[in-house]
């Protein structure tokens, strides 16, 4: 399986290696779900890091003795994204692991390729197919 570090810098080459090894597979739909992914994962991390504000706020006017109310609710409602946005991201990342597993491995430079498999050259065979 290819890491996805792997594929962001090297778009270009699995994109031509694509053509010829899985002409079928949309490659620009999984970076638009990787791209996606990414992006909620960030959101996530950012409401987390306003979440722990807010509640850093609450324990200090607690310890002024001021009415933490307001910032409670806002608080709440931060979870309440923090949730769906987690939801979100699990069900990106699901979508992405499965597209993973169908992203076939890079030939490497010097496989010939026919235009079909069945033109394709064996150079050696292992195991059961």
């Amino acid at each position: 399986m290819l890491d996805l570090g792997f594929i962001r810098e090297h778009r270009e080459e699995i994109r031509q290696a694509l053509k010829t090894r899985a002409p079928r597979f949309d490659f620009e739909g999984f970076l638009r779900l990787e791209a996606e992914r990414r992006r909620l994962l960030q959101e996530l991390e950012a409401l987390r890091a306003e979440k722990n504000k807010a509640n850093d706020k609450i324990t200090q006017l607690l310890k002024e003795k001021k009415d933490p109310r307001e910032t409670i609710s806002s608080m709440k409602a931060i979870a309440q994204k923090i949730d769906v946005l987690d939801k979100e991201a699990g069900e990106a990342d699901e979508k992405l692991k499965s597209l993973l597993l169908l992203l076939p491995n890079l030939p490497h430079s010097s496989v010939k390729t026919g235009s079909d498999p069945s033109q394709n050259t064996e150079v050696r065979r292992w195991g059961e197919p």
